[in-house]
């Protein structure tokens, strides 16, 4: 799990992810360094996998953004409107992936995964996400679930997208 969450020691905060991920992929360097890699994000992972993804497109092959959001400044006042007053104090963290897209990524084949009953992130979020990629001229596709909640991960769709 993240830094600072469940048994993991440390401080939640976008420093410490993208710290966290510059070792992981500092690693696989050493590790296996001509294979490419699949970066798949759930939710807040699909923030951190188009982060990631965006500051090291020459090590991917691949993207799955599943029920993810734009950025936070969009999704907090929708799961929690009392914050609405606060984002000005966050500038230094939006997660604002939809921010993310531009012509650096068209060699990373995209997949974006929506559940459209999903009950924590608006499925407009990854249409837009999707919509984006497509913008800077990105491969992209698009699984929307009709009956898809936050945590229906739509496995079969990405596992197909993984093999091709």
């Amino acid at each position: 799990s993240y830094r600072g969450y469940g048994n993991s020691e440390g401080t939640p905060g976008g420093g410490g992810i993208r710290e966290d991920m510059r070792a992981l992929l500092k690693w696989r360097s050493e590790t296996c360094p001509s294979d490419k890699l699949i970066a798949v994000g759930h939710s807040m992972g699909g923030g951190i996998a188009i982060d990631t993804v965006r500051n090291h497109p020459d090590l991917f092959a691949k993207l799955v953004v599943i029920n993810s959001f734009t950025s936070l400044h969009d999704l907090l006042p929708e799961v929690a409107p009392i914050i609405k007053p606060l984002l000005s104090y966050m500038e230094h963290n939006k997660w604002a992936s939809i921010d993310k897209f531009d012509e650096s990524l068209r060699k990373v084949e995209m997949l974006f995964v929506v559940g459209e009953q999903d009950e924590v992130i608006k499925p407009y979020h990854g249409k837009r996400l999707h919509q984006k990629a497509l913008a800077a001229g990105c491969t992209a596709g698009l699984v929307v679930m009709p009956d898809g909640r936050h945590n229906d991960l739509g496995l079969d769709k990405v596992i197909d997208f993984i093999n091709q």
